[in-house]
């Protein structure tokens, strides 16, 4: 049986109370391997060979579904005993921990962490062709521990099984932020099959896989290459990855191109502004010369009618002129041109 079946019938065999709202405030100590209730107030939780005991009031309080178990009239009621049968002794006792600490999410980085990185950490070039072998560890590294983003995700779906929503969504906020660091890692591809088989789906999760494509797609030439086999295992069985991996890859080197495009168009402008420049210079040298008119120039672009002037001193010798603004060529029978005598005269008028 999947997590998600688990989550339906969870769902389905509690009725729909309201969240408690008495105050989290006080003693919600947790004390590990009780055996049994210290008073009334207080609710063992097992989950494999893990015992735990907490708050019955802070326990109810966060979730939905043990609100509904714990006081009414099913047999963890009665016992004071909730046993957690399918689910992470990680995942139960990061909820234990959330509870004790008020809602403080005990799995969260520390802010100062510099090994924490986002998307706008990535070094563009290190996702083309760079070596990277420095960037990757081997998949047949039997001694690599469990990623940051594996053990967010256990808790989220946890979570979101018995309706702790408070802790469902730090959880994914912190599985969103630590996206870009664990994907790398060589079982990240677990998460991502984690994440598209077993986890709930609502908006929460759909933000989730967003993130996790977002990151896979930066580091594409990675991924796809010879020492991730388990990440293209996924490209084949979890086709709604590889469609929107795909399409994530394809926007990515689109975006590219036009960012290379409007680059070499803007060199193509500077180097052009700066010749005309340059000649205008020159030809303004000469401005004893006893012929020197001035020309204002509409550019007849649609797109640009900048004015700009010019000022020669041998008519129209070229063959074209180039407007200094878009490039748009003009002769000397294509454009509209208001000419003026002397500079002062040019001056006055383009003052008015």
């Amino acid at each position: 049986m999947t997590l998600r079946m688990q989550h339906e019938l969870v769902h389905a065999s509690v009725s729909d109370h309201e969240m408690s709202t008495s105050s989290l405030s006080g003693a919600f100590a947790a004390k590990a391997n009780s055996t049994a209730a210290a008073d009334d107030s207080d609710i063992v939780l097992r989950c494999g060979d893990r015992t735990w005991t907490v708050s019955k009031s802070a326990l109810v309080a966060h979730s939905k579904t043990l609100k509904s178990a714990l006081e009414g009239e099913w047999q963890e009621a009665s016992e004071g005993v909730y046993h957690f049968r399918d689910d992470d002794p990680a995942a139960v006792e990061a909820m234990v921990a959330f509870i004790s600490r008020d809602g403080v999410y005990p799995l969260e980085e520390d802010d100062s962490d510099s090994s924490v990185m986002d998307e706008d950490d990535i070094n563009p070039s290190l996702t083309d062709d760079s070596d990277l072998s420095s960037l990757v560890i081997s998949e047949d590294d039997k001694d690599c521990p469990i990623t940051d983003c594996k053990l967010h995700l256990k808790v989220y779906n946890f979570a979101d099984k018995y309706d702790i929503t408070a802790l469902a969504t730090v959880a994914a906020a912190q599985f969103t932020r630590l996206g870009f660091s664990d994907v790398l890692r060589p079982q990240f591809s677990q998460v991502i099959r984690e994440l598209y088989e077993n986890s709930p789906d609502n908006s929460t999760t759909r933000e989730m896989k967003v993130s996790v494509v977002s990151a896979c797609a930066k580091y594409e030439g990675i991924m796809t290459g010879g020492l991730y086999q388990s990440f293209r295992e996924l490209l084949t069985d979890i086709i709604p990855f590889a469609l929107a991996f795909q399409q994530e890859v394809l926007a990515n080197d689109t975006e590219r191109q036009k960012r290379a495009i409007a680059e070499a168009t803007r060199q193509q402008k500077e180097a052009i502004r700066a010749a005309t420049t340059s000649k205008l210079a020159t030809l303004d040298a000469h401005i004893a010369s006893p012929r020197h008119p001035w020309a204002k120039i509409e550019c007849q672009n649609e797109n640009c009618k900048e004015n700009f002037v010019i000022h020669w001193i041998h008519g129209w010798s070229a063959k074209a002129y180039y407007c200094p603004y878009c490039l748009t060529p003009f002769t000397r029978n294509s454009h509209r041109v208001f000419t003026w005598g002397e500079p002062q005269d040019r001056v006055k008028k383009m003052g008015g």
